[in-house]
């Protein structure tokens, strides 16, 4: 009987070895044998079940020992199970194969883990670039309106205003973030605007309005023809800041959504920024009044929508303008 063969379907759980067994056409020999063998395969079965149960908790890395079970068990010395062996060979190859995979995760985690880092680096770059492209736009629009005292302070307010109220209407974050950028070029023209006018202490005549309202088309003019889209937001925004919701406003006239949003979102940030801040031709209004006027004009200077965001980060705006306050550059994003 040396030459009897287990094969794989009668490595059954306990309790079910005796029904295969019975099927077998044997000799009363072979079927002690078989018995036998039975007897040895539940003894099996519960050593590998025991030992799966283990590795399933992740108590032990049961594989190796479940090969060596296998490839060592004969029944009574003379019925070979080469099966077994087989089976040993199997585990052992995916065993090794586990091994293998393992680890590729691990320098696969390793690499992860350097582009992870590098990532970071990165953004940390990339922020502080933003940053410094934000300062350099500030201390430019400096030069254009160095005379005003209060234009370093005015334009990181206004332009933080901005970016806090398109933030509330929900536009994506890099539209919020050209806003935020674009927005403090809005005045950029007042290069163009004599002095004489521009520091005037008392009201201007009719003649000297019409000359002040020329430095939106004289900074869209500067502005004009970028490839850039930050340039070019901040062109619309040059020309359209001081169109009017209703059509009354300058310099074409143009009313409701033919304004360009960013520059309605500018329009509602600039003159509440301009009615807090002192001036040459007036004292700084108390922030309530000031909320008044934006809450009078709305649906006739501003756009409604606009005006409702703004009201609804009113909190976000008195931090903006309590820690701006003064001239002195603070870089700052949102």
């Amino acid at each position: 009987m040396a030459g009897l063969v287990l094969r794989p379907v009668h490595f059954k759980p306990p309790g079910r070895a005796d029904k295969d067994l019975s099927r077998m056409r044997s000799s009363p020999k072979q079927e002690s044998a078989h018995s036998a063998l039975a007897g040895d395969a539940g003894k099996i079965w519960e050593k590998l079940s025991a030992l799966a149960r283990k590795a399933a908790n992740g108590a032990i890395d049961a594989t190796g020992e479940i090969a060596d079970i296998l490839r060592s068990q004969q029944v009574g010395g003379s019925i070979e199970a080469p099966c077994f062996g087989a089976i040993a060979d199997v585990i052992s190859q995916a065993a090794e194969r586990e091994k293998t995979l393992a680890r590729r995760i691990m320098l696969l985690e390793k690499e992860n883990q350097r582009l992870i880092d590098s990532s970071a680096r990165l953004a940390q770059a990339m922020h502080q670039a933003k940053g410094a492209t934000l300062e350099t736009i500030y201390r430019l629009v400096l030069a254009a309106e160095y005379k005003d005292e209060d234009t370093s302070s005015h334009i990181q307010r206004m332009s933080l205003y901005s970016a806090a109220i398109a933030r509330a209407m929900g536009l994506p974050e890099p539209e919020v973030e050209q806003i935020l950028y674009a927005s403090p070029m809005h005045d950029v023209g007042k290069i163009g605007i004599p002095d004489w006018i521009l520091l005037k202490p008392g009201k201007l005549d009719d003649g000297e309005w019409e000359i002040m309202k020329t430095h939106t088309t004289i900074g869209a003019g500067i502005l004009e023809n970028s490839s850039s889209d930050l340039i070019c937001m901040a062109e619309g925004i040059a020309l359209s800041h001081h169109e009017r919701w209703e059509g009354r406003g300058y310099p074409y006239g143009i009313s409701g959504s033919e304004i360009p949003l960013p520059a309605r979102i500018t329009s509602v940030a600039d003159v509440f920024d301009a009615l807090t801040s002192k001036r040459p031709y007036k004292e700084a209004f108390p922030a309530e009044k000031a909320f008044g006027i934006i809450r009078e004009e709305r649906g006739s200077q501003f756009d409604p929508a606009v005006v409702d965001a703004f009201f609804s980060v009113q909190d976000i705006i008195l931090e903006i303008q309590r820690t701006h306050r003064h001239s002195d550059f603070k870089p700052m994003l949102p």
